[in-house]
């Protein structure tokens, strides 16, 4: 859709790696909430 619009490739490229990168962090903070942390004794 991007590069559709005339976008240069460079600039397509980088805006989808962003997208990704933005919901595999959010996958990662939620999975992180949901663990629980064994206390050590």
């Amino acid at each position: 859709m991007l590069a559709a619009t005339g976008k240069n490739h460079n600039q397509v490229i980088t805006a989808v790696g962003r997208e990704l990168l933005g919901f595999i962090w959010d996958i990662a903070r939620t999975v992180e909430r949901r663990v629980p942390v064994r206390a050590t004794a």
